[in-house]
């Protein structure tokens, strides 16, 4: 009988192994690396939201300028922009909040983020900036949305809004 588990274990046992090496490679091979995607999330939907790179880093890697556009239906009363920018290497972050109204095409948007007092600062390097994308108003949500993308940031004069 102990004889008959044994060899019922090893039989599962292998297969198993194998099937989850095999799924292991599968899983492996099909997801890209960050650096070759540059990021994640399904963004606007069907429309395009942007960060660009590199942004701009005070000397003092207090202070970021994030540059990018989103879209939204010009029908929708206004969007709001949840921005999220976080480097790895030196546990930094910020986060801001920026709305304004619909229009058609490509909308501009610029955020200062000041990193708060006795927080880590910056430096010039790749960082992680983060969108989540609200249209509409109040409790009547057109859309949300969110994407992350792998983003330079270099040092660059910043004049504070």
């Amino acid at each position: 009988m102990v004889l008959f588990f044994k060899r019922c274990a090893a039989r599962i046992l292998s297969r198993s192994f194998i099937v989850a090496a095999t799924v292991g490679i599968v899983v492996f091979l099909n997801v890209p690396f960050a650096d070759a995607k540059l990021g994640f999330g399904g963004g606007c939907g069907e429309n395009f939201c942007a960060f660009q790179s590199p942004a701009a880093l005070r000397s003092d890697g207090r202070e970021l300028l994030v540059v990018g556009h989103v879209t939204c239906d010009a029908n929708v009363q206004g969007w709001k922009l949840h921005l999220s920018v976080t480097q790895e290497s030196t546990t930094a972050s910020v986060r801001a909040v920026i709305s304004d109204d619909c229009s058609d095409g490509p909308i501009p948007f610029a955020v200062h983020a000041q990193v708060l007092d006795g927080a880590p600062s910056f430096e010039p390097g790749k960082v992680l900036a983060c969108g989540m994308l609200l249209t509409g108003a109040g409790a009547n949500i057109a859309h949300g949305g969110f994407w992350c993308r792998f983003i330079e940031i270099r040092i660059a004069p910043i004049v504070s809004p």
